[in-house]
């Protein structure tokens, strides 16, 4: 038991290869979230109508919420926008880290998967490799980044994304 006037351990955060190269992930799931929600607005909007068979009545919506939809229709439409812009940067970030292999066969792997977000076995039918081969130049890339970058600035902070 650490005595109650120890001084608090600082704990620091320290960002792997596969964490800076996988920031584009949920960056990803983020947009496609958002432009399901911008698309269930649009469709809940566009389907606005009224009942008027005798038995029941829907309420028709008032002006103020007809512009809030539109409304919220605008900060999604920008919000995607933005989400899309970091995502390009992010993934020329990865582009320009993965590069660094100098192996065109690897780079491509890594490009394929952590910029084009295509699985394993997709990427293994594309360049007609085995999975397992695929898997291996994967693990080595990272290891080798990982030794090329284990001083850099880049890794340092995992607050980038």
């Amino acid at each position: 038991m650490l005595p109650t006037s120890a001084p608090a351990v600082e704990r620091i955060m320290i960002m792997t290869v596969k964490d800076y190269l996988n920031r584009g992930y949920e960056l990803q799931r983020e947009i496609k979230i958002k432009t399901e929600q911008l698309e269930n607005i649009n469709e809940s909007m566009t389907n606005l109508t009224a009942t008027l068979d005798g038995i029941k009545v829907m309420k028709t919506p008032t002006t103020s919420s007809i512009e809030n939809g539109v409304v919220r229709v605008v900060e999604l439409k920008e919000d995607i926008s933005s989400s899309i812009a970091r995502l390009a940067i992010i993934g020329t970030e990865a582009m320009l880290v993965i590069k660094k292999l100098g192996n065109l066969k690897t780079e491509s792997i890594l490009i394929k998967h952590y910029v084009g977000f295509k699985s394993w076995d997709i990427i293994a039918q594309e360049m007609n490799m085995a999975r397992k081969t695929i898997i291996n130049r994967h693990y080595y890339a990272i290891l080798k980044l990982e030794e090329m970058l284990k001083d850099s600035p880049l890794l340092g902070d995992d607050d980038v994304a």
